[in-house]
Formats: structure tokens, sequence, C-alpha cells
């Protein structure tokens, strides 16, 4: 038994205190996978340093496995985001100054940049872009069986 009022708080600092890797847990009845791992991961946040890297593992009652890593990770990255990135940097290494340049450099830019713009004018619209962007069924993040972000 687990003392508290929120649930996905006291499975997360039970896993914390337990040195866990894991959590396994049903789909709630209320809740959808990707629902779930937002608030276990919003509890993920709220523990104290230093915080574990736990896999949240959601099953479905048919017994498929949705995948969450929580807090920073790794991204799982698409085909489609590889070969983006890869013609981005084509591009700029065209140029003999960024010679140097590895496509992390083009990936933190590209960060740097969103990063700025949500807190610009042009917020709303690329909040806009990228609710259409989890609408499209090929750009989903969540698959079944397999870690999403």
């Amino acid at each position: 038994m687990v003392p508290g009022t929120e649930v996905f708080e006291a499975i997360l600092v039970t896993a914390q205190r337990l040195d866990s890797t894991r959590i396994v847990c049903g789909r709630s009845n209320k809740l959808n996978a990707d629902q779930q791992a937002k608030l276990a991961g919003d509890a993920w946040e709220r523990l104290p340093e230093p915080r574990p890297r736990l896999t949240l593992a959601i099953y479905d009652p048919d017994g498929t496995v949705h995948e969450y890593l929580l807090g920073p990770h790794t991204p799982r990255l698409r085909p489609q985001d590889i070969a983006l990135m890869h013609l981005v940097w084509l591009d700029v290494t065209k140029d003999p100054r960024f010679a140097g340049a590895h496509h992390y450099h083009i990936v933190a830019l590209a960060l740097d940049e969103l990063q700025r713009e949500l807190h610009g004018s042009r917020r709303e619209e690329l909040l806009r872009q990228l609710e259409e962007k989890i609408q499209k069924p090929d750009d989903k993040s969540s698959s079944p069986s397999k870690p999403t972000n």
C-alpha cells in the first residue's frame, strides 16, 4: 500500500524509492494511454532530484502495449524526420563555412528558433500547425508497442 492523494504521484514516488526502471499498469477506464502518460510525465517532473529514467508501459485490455519514456530522452524520429533533417544539413553544408556542421547543430538551431517563436507573436500560429501535425495519421507519436514521445 502506498499513501497518497494523487495516484500518478504515488506511483512515481514509489518507483523512485524502489530504484525502478519500468512502471507497468493497465489502461484507465477514463483516460487513454496518451493522457495517462502525460499525467505520469507531469508527476515525474515533480519528483525530487535525482529523478530516475523510467519507462511507463500501459496495457490495453486486448494486450496492446503503449510505452512512454518519462523525462528528457532521445525522441523517436520517423524516417521522414531524419530525411528532412539531412536535407537541411546538406543545404547548410554546401557553404564551406559550415563544413563542420553536424545534424545536431541543425536540430539545436531549429529548437532554439521554435522556443523563441513560441514566446513571440507567432505562438498561436505555431500551435495551430502543431495541432494539425498531431491530427495527421502519419504524424501520430503514439504507436502501440513502440516507445513514444
